[in-house]
């Protein structure tokens, strides 16, 4: 057991090198990184088949019913909604609710537009609706709940007059980011202004008049990501955390290392859980030293950019697997990183709904940036001193695996105790005030893990 202490000690003692190829690490868990995607479209209304907008009025989206709920769900996301012709007549609005539908709430919208008119519809489905006369009645923010196949609240409006047609717009998303449709359960208008008495809309048969409309929207990047698969999941040190996005080719990140400009000159990708098709196969990266103005899932070109490299990536086949280093010629020190995967292993999705069999996202678990040079040892965010700061990130990190983690003080592909024993010695080598010293809990954990690898090892020499 002596031994087996005095040789993890030893191996905190040189300068950390912290990569796989002998260079130091530039990104840290924390750093400021948007997610981008270069492509931008118009968005355009339309709907899947069995969600179309009849599906908002059959009032059919509650939890008693979950295996014939249905919603309407429109892919054209932002100002979104429906025009109608109630069967019901002239009517005198006063108040309406939306329940909400079976899955995700990032695409429940956040606020809307109510519009009248005694025209009859002549505007075509997933047009602007815009062939009308309308007059707005309200419009206002809403606040539909968490839990899905719910009934909204109530919302009153303030309005006398009757209309035989009604417009409805969702201008925006509850987590415009992340959803790639709009969606409702049922939505339900009153002439009562505490949503009682006769729903207007209600059509259990199926004949109402109803259409898919868009107002006009103005171009906007592809980049979507899941609440928990954002771009910060792609420099967590944690494989089995991923950045996925839903805008598949094209799609990246811009990272600002916290570290300072440094001259980069390799990466390593480590491949996410699953679906290989999501893998990219070619990447280019740049580098500014421009204020970002870039905005996360934008297309990324609010700076002034200068490509560094290009090239082909061959990412393993194996799922949470680390890709050979990438190297390149580059001596210029940047403070900004743009990255760019142009295309997938595929077949990547080219329409909407997409196609049977293909694949609807980028995703990586993580990408390490190296540049020349060495770590001070326990240095695990690279600001020049071992702090406190070190010790949360080895904290978090503790019991990682792969390449590139920030608190793998030796390069050993795991994050252990023979880290903290490296940050140990950098940290009691660094004055520090007495506030800065570590809570006995740190200490405590690096006890536990330097036990659990005496013991590891141990049995595997039984």
């Amino acid at each position: 057991m002596r031994h087996l202490w005095t040789a993890v000690a030893a191996a905190s003692v040189a300068a950390c090198t912290c990569s796989a190829h002998g260079a130091k690490n530039v990104l840290t868990v924390g750093d400021p990184i948007l997610a981008i995607d270069r492509d931008v479209v118009n968005l355009t209304s339309i709907y899947p088949a069995n969600e179309g907008p009849l599906k908002a009025i059959d009032n059919l989206y509650l939890p008693s019913s979950p295996q014939t709920s249905t919603k309407y769900l429109n892919f054209g996301r932002f100002n979104t909604g429906f025009i109608v012709q109630p069967s019901f007549g002239s009517s005198t609005i006063q108040s309406f609710r939306i329940n909400t539908a079976n899955d995700n709430e990032a695409r429940d919208p956040a606020t809307y537009e109510l519009y009248g008119s005694n025209d009859d519809l002549s505007s075509p489905d997933n047009s602007t609706g815009s062939a009308e006369n309308w007059s707005l009645i309200s419009s206002g923010a809403l606040s539909l709940p968490a839990a899905r196949r719910s009934t909204g609240p109530v919302v009153s409006i303030a309005n006398a007059s009757a209309y035989k047609s009604y417009r409805m717009v969702f201008p925006t998303l509850k987590v415009p980011n992340a959803a790639t449709a709009m969606q409702i359960g049922d939505v339900e208008f009153f002439q009562s202004s505490d949503g009682t008495g006769t729903n207007v809309l209600y059509s259990p048969d199926g004949l109402e008049d109803i259409r898919a409309i868009q107002l006009p929207t103005p171009p906007r990047s592809e980049s979507i990501s899941p609440v928990a698969q954002e771009s910060f999941a792609a420099i967590d040190g944690n494989v089995n955390t991923k950045y996925l996005n839903v805008g598949i080719n094209n799609t990246g990140f811009i990272v600002t290392p916290s570290r300072g400009p440094e001259a980069v000159n390799a990466f390593q990708i480590t491949t996410a859980n699953d679906a290989e098709g999501r893998d990219p196969t070619k990447y280019e990266i740049y580098g500014t030293n421009d204020p970002i103005g870039s905005t996360a899932h934008s297309d990324g070109i609010a700076e002034t950019w200068t490509l560094i490299s290009s090239g082909d990536l061959t990412l393993p086949t194996a799922r949470l697997t680390a890709d050979e280093v990438v190297t390149f010629s580059n001596v210029t020190a940047y403070a900004s990183y743009k990255v760019i995967f142009p295309e997938i292993k595929g077949p990547a999705a080219t329409t909407v709904p997409p196609a049977a069999g293909t694949i609807t996202s980028m995703q990586i678990a993580d990408i390490q940036f190296y540049a020349d040079g060495t770590d001070l040892a326990g240095d695990f965010n690279g600001d020049g001193s071992v702090d406190n700061d070190d010790l949360a990130i080895w904290k978090t990190q503790f019991g990682y695996a792969g390449v590139g983690i920030n608190a793998d003080a030796d390069a050993s592909g795991r994050v252990d105790g023979a880290d903290l024993l490296a940050w140990q010695r950098g940290f009691t080598a660094t004055p520090a005030p007495v506030a800065g010293v570590p809570e006995p809990a740190g200490f405590a954990l690096a006890g536990a893990a330097l036990a659990a690898i005496a013991i590891r090892r141990r049995r595997g020499n039984a």
